[in-house]
């Protein structure tokens, strides 16, 4: 299909858009973040998390039940770990981006590798 008729078929939806969804938006980002292959997790303003996406848990090798929301640090290697923690504290209490690589252990094989680890704050109304 040529361009011209991939447009043609997208603009009734661009111009009315499908009815609002029923299902409650945490619900479908949840879902959407499941379906990714790779570490995706939510914290809340303070900094802590709150969810490990199903990815995150296998790669981590936790269940859904023991998800601790500080647990994640005991993964990071050793050499990394302080930095990081020192880092994340300070993007949650600028309220900013927060950047870093750092290594993670795979719980399967112990193994370490590293990752690039962006974070972006999200605002309510209240801010």
């Amino acid at each position: 299909m040529n361009f011209l008729a991939r447009l043609k078929k997208a603009l009734p939806l661009i111009s009315h858009p499908p009815a609002a969804s029923t299902v409650p938006a945490d619900e479908e980002l949840r879902a959407f973040a499941n379906g990714q292959d790779r570490v995706i997790w939510f914290a809340n303003p303070a900094g802590i998390a709150y969810f490990f996406n199903e990815y995150c848990r296998r790669y981590l090798g936790i269940t859904k039940a023991d998800c601790d929301p500080q647990g994640w640090l005991a993964a990071i290697h050793p050499r990394d770990r302080s930095r990081v923690e020192v880092t994340w504290a300070e993007s949650v209490r600028l309220r900013a981006p927060y950047k870093s690589e750092f290594r993670i252990r795979k719980a399967s094989d112990g193994s370490f590798r590293s990752f690039r680890v962006t974070a972006n704050p999200v605002f309510g109304e209240g801010g």
